[in-house]
Parts: structure tokens; sequence; C-alpha cells
């Protein structure tokens, strides 16, 4: 009963790991703490044993997921759920002490190897201390792919935003989605579409047009009052005599001196319009994304939220590329959205509710 318990724990939580049919890549993310690696999965291309075996191992074939309490683990002969006792920072990148958890007594560890960039490039797997190490080798980006995400992925240093005025208009499409609610990382791909537009729409009314309407509909009342006489068509008759007889006086006519008269410049004709103009802003934050589901349908969305205001707060203790400008965009219903810009006022990540979103390079 408790295999069977277990069993189905594990299902379930192995379920919360985004689904990965590729390659985790040396490149996808940076980690400066421990706190950057909970929810990311990594999917090495290749593994050794040193002095035994050494071999290319496919997409998924084994894989780290890492969660707040555990690691989870996919492979043959080393698959399970392994308990996180502690986790180190060392020189090398980070050390993960682990217990497995259907037998305590199997303990080894996950040492986290990063190059000077703080990306990750290789993983050393000990189940327990009577095994051998296994190293496991991320793989390097592949330069067409590299090419595809370049051209389509916002990266870090790329998008400035020098005012919130400046931010209507800009579209951003991240590379990650971090799923705070269940605690994952997921890394996008361009065929996901995923994008994050900030819209601003201005209609324009001419008011002297709608003025005429009304003009022309109070005249329509007026004559269906006067066309219902007391007795018959006599009434309207008279009425007509009495325009007729009315006497037509021509307007004077006014002599101008045009020289007298101010020149008439582009800036009196623009004032003039903006008088029977009527301009109304709206602006809107809108996220697009193709979801995929189990059963091989996608679905094209969009969430469309109508925009209140945006406040700017500085972190002034930020330096480099660290998140230094917060704007907080207020809408008109519901909790804010909020997108973080470095110390150079470039895009750095976004946030709607639980879901955050990475531009490439973090």
């Amino acid at each position: 009963m408790k295999k069977l318990l277990f069993f189905w724990v594990l299902v379930w939580v192995t379920s919360l790991l985004p689904a990965q049919d590729t390659y985790s890549y040396i490149s996808d993310r940076k980690f400066s703490d421990v706190e950057e690696l909970i929810g990311f999965n990594f999917c090495p291309a290749r593994v050794e044993v040193r002095d035994e075996m050494e071999t290319d191992i496919s997409p998924g074939e084994y894989s780290f997921g890492i969660t707040r309490n555990n690691l989870y683990v996919k492979g043959e002969e080393i698959g399970g759920v392994y308990s996180l006792n502690n986790i180190n920072t060392t020189d090398f990148g980070f050390k993960m002490l682990l217990m497995n958890a259907r037998d305590p007594t199997i303990q080894g560890h996950l040492k986290i190897i990063q190059n000077p960039n703080n990306q990750v490039e290789a993983l050393i797997f000990k189940r327990s201390n009577k095994e051998a190490e296994m190293i496991f080798f991320l793989a390097e980006l592949p330069e067409q792919l590299d090419q595809e995400e370049n051209s389509f992925f916002t990266d870090l240093p790329e998008l400035v935003i020098p005012s919130p005025d400046s931010l209507w208009g800009k579209t951003i499409y991240p590379f990650l989605k971090i799923h705070q609610d269940v605690g994952t990382q997921e890394r996008l791909n361009p065929e996901d579409s995923v994008s994050i537009s900030f819209i601003e729409t201005i209609t324009i009314v001419d008011k002297t047009k709608e003025k005429k309407k009304k003009k022309k509909k109070k005249e329509a009342i007026t004559n269906i009052e006067l066309g219902e006489p007391a007795e018959g068509e006599e009434a309207t008759e008279e009425a007509t005599e009495e325009m007729e007889e009315e006497e037509i006086v021509d307007a004077p006519v006014l002599e101008v001196d045009e020289g007298a008269m101010p020149p008439v410049t582009q800036e009196m004709v623009d004032e003039e319009v903006k008088k029977n103009l009527k301009i109304t802003k709206e602006y809107f934050v809108i996220i697009r994304s193709i979801l995929s589901y189990e059963d091989g349908t996608t679905e094209d969305k969009t969430w469309k939220y109508p925009v209140k205001k945006v406040t700017q707060r500085e972190d002034a203790e930020a330096v480099g590329m660290e998140e230094r400008f917060q704007l907080e965009i207020s809408l008109l219903k519901g909790d804010p959205l909020y997108l973080y810009l470095t110390g150079k006022q470039t895009v750095s990540s976004f946030e709607a509710g639980p879901k955050q979103f990475l531009m490439r390079g973090h």
C-alpha cells in the first residue's frame, strides 16, 4: 500500500514539471543563487562514468528537476525522488546533499558545475557513497537555433524604456516563463509565440458632425409639431403665406482692410481643428501565447488588460544589470502588472499574477 501511494505521489509531482523533449542548453539560464535553481529541469546531452563509459543520450532520457524540497531524477537505474538535506554554494557552483525518499540509507549528492558566467555546464550525480559519480554534460546551443532565437526573443540589454510614456507601442518576447504557483520554470520556443504588447489606442470624433446631427433631429421634431394643426391643413397654408409675405433684407456688406488682419498660421488652424475634435486615448496590455495540450491540439490565446495608470519606482541600491526600475501598471480591474528594467533601463522581466517572464540573458 505504501509503495502504491508513493508511486501516485511521484506521478502527481513530476507532472508539475514541464514536459521536455529537447535538451537544456548551457546558455539557457544564469544561476546566481539557490532560489534561481528552484523549478528548473536540466536535460543533459552526454553522460560519462570515468574509466567506465561515455556516451551521448537522447533528449529527456535523463533529467534532473529541482524543487524546494526534492530532486526528481529520471533515468535508467538512478531514477527516483531524492530529498534535499541542504544546498551549499561552492567554488564550482552548488552542491546538494541527497537522501533517497524510499530508502534513507541511500545518501548521495548532486554537484552543479558552473562556468565564469554562472551558466551550468555539467551535473555530477552520485546516488550513494558506494557508487561512482556520473557526469552529465549539457549541450551547447546549436548555431542555427541560436540565430533563430536571437532574431525572435528580446535580449536583456536590447529594449530601452527611457520613461513610462515611451512604453506604449512596444512588444517584448520573453525567453523563460516561471510558474510561481506550481514552482516550475519553462523554456519558451519561438513556436510558442509568447509576446507581451503595450498598446495605445486613439479615437478621434468630429464634434461638428455631432452638432449637425442634433440640430437636424431638433428641426424634425419641430416640423412634426407644426404639421398637426387643429383644423386640417389651414394652419400650414397660413404659415406659408406669412413666410412669403416677409420682407427679405440683404445683409450689410462690411469693408475690411486686409492689411489690418493678422496672418493665418498653421498653429491657428491646428488649434481651431482641435476645438472641433474629441480625442480619447486608451491603454492596454495584451499577452499572447499558443498553448499546446496533451492531445496534440493547440490554441492561440490572448489576454487583454485595460490600463488605468503607470507608476515608476527606483531601487537606488541596484547595480549593473540588476533590476533597478519597477513600472507598476495599475489596471481598471484586477491586480496590477509589473515590468522591471535594468539600471540601463532595458527590459528585464515582467510579472502577471503568479507568472513571471524573463528576457533572454538571465
